[in-house]
């Protein structure tokens, strides 16, 4: 930059900005950018601000392509990026800022996972870390999908090869493409199978929590209910605000922690979810001014559970024998405890046999 206002040219400051913006748009698709060695994805009206003042830190070079070389390049053009296909000759630059400016918008989710294929996780770190146009596209990627670098003077027998190479890339880049998307689908499906909803689980699960969530303090589950019951927000924004509450974090965000983590706390909310429901009385019925719902599990999963109902009437007898209990527990908790629900086991066996 600063041999443009030495002689034999003599540039004025502003002039010389001017005319290095102009060049750069002009040739836009074959000069590369680079700031303190680093490839910029894009030059704005910022870069260029900064060039002006420190154009030591800059560097442009100039990019080209031919041969074998200019063959792959088309291939990728057509295959990767078709709709940037044009009848012009097409260069380096029209493919590797699209690549870059992709990787580097990937939801952090997608930047950080290792749930993804070796070549697809190779193929993101060559995109995310990329230096220089041309050894990124003809050195770097080839390396990440497995193949050898295609050289300038590259025989044109190398040009199945290259149609390979093209066909892997193809795979990396879609996969990395979906994978949010694969993401939110993983989140509908723990929803089907945590609240056994396994068809049309958005409208079931609204239409379950519909006559539960008045009733529902727990804030966790009560928020979920909420959520169960929004029918503004499209499939995608849905899921994602299930995920932000359940994880208290974006799945945008999400590591792969967080995806198992999200597992594990939505089978824990289902459960609760489940006991709730379990105590809703038909339609038409008259609720009691109290309920609880008694559930015992033996450890080899085999299960009894009630849901009680008591009125106000019958309070004085129900705190007269909780009192009578808490004395008999009081003396030893643990084989109180133990008795206490062997005694409730029998009772609901009989009472279930009974009916």
């Amino acid at each position: 930059m600063g041999q443009l206002y030495r002689p034999p040219f003599g540039v004025r400051d502003g002039i010389g900005l001017l005319l290095l913006a102009v060049l750069a748009q002009l040739h836009e698709n074959e000069l590369a950018f680079y700031e303190n060695g680093v490839f910029l994805r894009q030059v704005t009206g910022a870069e260029m601000h900064r060039l002006v003042k420190n154009p030591g830190s800059f560097e442009i070079q100039y990019c080209k392509v031919a041969g074998v070389r200019s063959a792959l390049f088309e291939h990728l053009m057509r295959v990767l990026l078709p709709e940037l296909v044009s009848d012009g000759k097409p260069d380096v630059l029209d493919i590797v800022r699209p690549l870059c400016v992709f990787a580097a918008s990937l939801p952090m989710y997608t930047q950080k996972t290792q749930r993804l294929s070796t070549t697809a996780r190779a193929v993101r770190a060559v995109l995310t870390s990329a230096k220089e146009p041309a050894p990124l596209l003809f050195l770097e990627l080839p390396r990440a999908c497995g193949f050898e670098p295609f050289s300038a003077s590259g025989r044109s027998s190398e040009r199945e090869r290259a149609w390979e190479f093209v066909s892997t890339l193809k795979g990396a880049y879609d996969e990395l493409k979906t994978a949010y998307g694969k993401l939110t689908a993983s989140i509908m499906e723990r929803l089907a199978t945590s609240f056994e909803r396994p068809t049309k689980t958005r409208d079931a699960l609204r239409t379950a929590a519909e006559p539960l969530v008045a009733s529902i303090n727990e804030p966790t589950l009560r928020s979920l209910c909420l959520r169960f019951l929004d029918e503004k927000l499209g499939e995608t924004a849905w899921l994602e605000s299930i995920g932000s509450l359940v994880c208290e974090k974006p799945p945008a965000k999400w590591l792969d922690a967080d995806v198992d983590h999200f597992g594990e706390q939505l089978v824990h909310i289902a459960r609760r979810f489940r006991s709730v429901e379990s105590m809703q009385f038909p339609s038409g019925s008259e609720r009691s001014a109290t309920a609880l719902r008694v559930a015992i599990t033996r450890p080899d999963g085999s299960e009894m559970n009630k849901v009680l109902e008591f009125t106000s009437d019958d309070e004085i007898a129900v705190r007269e024998l909780e009192s009578q209990l808490a004395t008999l527990l009081r003396k030893n908790q643990r084989i109180g405890l133990v008795a206490a629900t062997r005694a409730v086991w029998k009772e609901l066996a009989r009472h279930e046999a009974e009916n």
